[in-house]
Formats: C-alpha cells, structure tokens, sequence
C-alpha cells in the first residue's frame, strides 16, 4: 500500500471513528498515525533536500574537472 492509499485509509477511519466501538480513541489514533507520517515526509523532504545540495556540489566539481581536462587538452594539442 502506498502513502496515498494509507493516507485515504486513515482519513475515512476518522470520518467514520474507525469502528472499533470507541470513535474517539479510533479518531486518536488516526491523528497519531497522521502526525507519524507527518513526521516521515518531512525526514524524507530533509534528505532529499540534503541529496540536491551535494548533487548541486557535485555539479560544481564535475564542471572545474572538465574545465582543467579542457586546458590539459589544449596544452597537449600546443605541445603535439
């Protein structure tokens, strides 16, 4: 089951009180879930953001190794 379908199970388990006999405690714990879930995609938002930072260094060091490959290039083609 994926994000979005738990995330739809959980909603109608709030709308209907869960059926447990209890709707308040079933409400509860459906917050709960929700706010650990809550609590996973941010986790999830924070290392993704933390990916494209050291993509974007990588990026940048990629680019100043093909420039030095550049020049190593055209000082072997001056010395040939």
């Amino acid at each position: 089951m994926n994000a979005k379908d738990e995330l739809e199970g959980m909603r109608a388990a709030l709308a209907v009180g869960g059926g447990d006999g209890n709707p308040l405690a079933s409400k509860v714990a459906a917050l709960e879930e929700l706010a650990a879930t809550k609590a996973q995609l941010n986790r999830a938002k924070a290392q993704l953001i933390a990916v494209k930072r050291n993509n974007a260094e990588l990026e940048e060091e990629m680019d100043a190794l093909l420039e030095i490959v550049a020049d190593l290039k055209e000082q072997l083609d001056q010395d040939l």
